[in-house]
């Protein structure tokens, strides 16, 4: 599980992309993750930039950024920025992939990478560990775990004579 991550694309003549991503915020109500995510140019090339274009991101299979218009492409040339909110599974993880890909100095795209990512888990429902039988007259009283700590100030729990 990891907090944040990175790759690099192949390049041209030195000239490359980096992708990189780091948790923005998650929600254990929503069972969800926010990652911020950049895409800059990087790379020790024979030219202090290059033309550039056809820019190119999918997150978890959705496009988040695409574009065709040309850049100057330096080392560091922040290229696009945004936030993507991603639903974790009933077990609260999550494992996504993301690729970019961009056409350096030439119009086509020659140049792409991509990673696979296991975001940190997110706490889930609690779980009853007892509940014994009781009278009528009796208090009932229900054991459990609470996956998600302090987070959670309240929990619901359903008595019933048939089980459901």
């Amino acid at each position: 599980m990891a907090s944040s991550g990175s790759f690099n694309t192949t390049g041209y003549q030195g000239r490359y992309l980096t992708f990189s991503w780091s948790v923005a915020s998650q929600s254990i109500a929503n069972n969800t993750t926010t990652i911020s995510w950049t895409l800059k140019g990087a790379g020790n090339a024979q030219s202090s930039w290059y033309r550039s274009g056809n820019f190119k991101v999918v997150i978890n299979g959705s496009t988040v950024y695409s574009s065709s218009t040309r850049i100057q492409l330096y080392d560091g040339t922040l290229v696009a920025s945004g936030n993507y909110t991603m639903t974790h599974d009933t077990a609260g993880n999550k494992t996504f992939s993301a690729s970019a890909e961009a056409g350096i100095y030439t119009v086509a795209v020659n140049c792409s990478g991509s990673g696979s990512f296991t975001l940190p888990q997110i706490a889930r429902a609690a779980t009853i560990t007892a509940a014994p039988n009781f009278t009528d007259i009796q208090n009932p009283t229900i054991n459990y775990q609470n996956a998600a700590g302090n987070s959670v100030t309240t929990l619901q729990a359903c008595i019933s004579l048939t089980g459901s």
